[in-house]
């Protein structure tokens, strides 16, 4: 099954600088995403709350951020608040590249999300496509969260589930905005809320 994810837009990332800017920015440790591979990350503020759940890709050694549509100005503002003298810089190209997302389907040059859904990057428009119901639907039963403009910086990666086998964050890559927060709460704490899934 093959969705357009209309509802994300596809930020590309260049400059000598980006791996490392990227690192110091996100909960997971990006110089480990291998070349063709996508990982999950919060984007967070300084009290551990996630602003967004960003996908961070690479393909042929360039770096890709893949963001919900509504929240892209938000991530981008921040971004670039922090990039200060770096080497690196954001494009949208969101009308270059379209993002289908893929349950049960493997297609040359995807990229596996979790289980059963990936995300496929191409040049080509597709019309062949299912109900972006379905993509949230498969998303809900693989337990693979999402922050919207309604709930940024309501939830620390903890509460999504987003730490559990370091789906979304790395407890050892070092320092990124809301650190301290996220890793006390690993170390010394217990969250007061978690992700579960339930049928009504």
């Amino acid at each position: 099954m093959v969705i357009n994810l209309k509802t994300r837009d596809l930020i590309l990332v260049s400059g000598n600088d980006s791996l490392a800017f990227l690192q110091s920015q996100f909960s997971n440790d990006i110089s480990k995403i291998l070349d063709n591979q996508l990982q999950i990350n919060c984007y967070c503020q300084h009290q551990g709350k996630v602003l967004a759940i960003v996908c961070v890709i690479k393909i042929d050694w360039l770096y890709y951020l893949s963001i919900p549509s509504e929240l892209c100005d938000l991530v981008l503002e921040k971004l670039n608040l922090y990039k200060l003298m770096s080497d690196v810089n954001f494009e949208n190209i969101s009308e270059k590249i379209y993002q289908y997302g893929l349950i049960d389907e493997v297609i040359d040059g995807s990229l596996d999300i979790k289980n059963n859904i990936g995300l496929l990057l191409s040049e080509k428009e597709r019309n062949d496509l299912e109900d972006i119901f379905f993509w949230d639907k498969a998303c809900v039963a693989n337990m693979l969260p999402e922050v919207q403009l309604a709930t940024t910086e309501k939830f620390i990666p903890q509460a999504l589930n987003l730490d559990i086998d370091n789906l979304g964050v790395s407890f050892t890559k070092g320092c990124y905005p809301g650190q301290e927060v996220v890793a006390r709460m690993h170390y010394l704490g217990q969250p007061k809320r978690r992700l579960y899934s339930f049928k009504t």
